[in-house]
């Protein structure tokens, strides 16, 4: 296996995660900093809006980071 690679299993703990969850796993694990996830673009993934119960507030979030 080449340096970085990795990969979720077919059994275990990840066996029981969500597409859309491992989806936002991967691009905050993105090796190429350039491609990976900021805090903010993970703030606005399809999981962790459909995950959170108040909306994001993008002010707030940029003053945090």
């Amino acid at each position: 296996m080449e340096r970085g690679a990795w990969s979720f299993g077919q059994i275990g703990p990840w066996s029981k995660i969500s597409a859309e969850a491992k989806d936002l796993v991967t691009k905050l694990m993105e090796m190429d900093v350039d491609r990976r996830l900021s805090a903010i673009d993970a703030l606005e993934h399809p999981w962790i809006k459909q995950q959170a119960s108040a909306s994001f507030n993008k002010t707030i979030a940029l003053d945090a980071v």
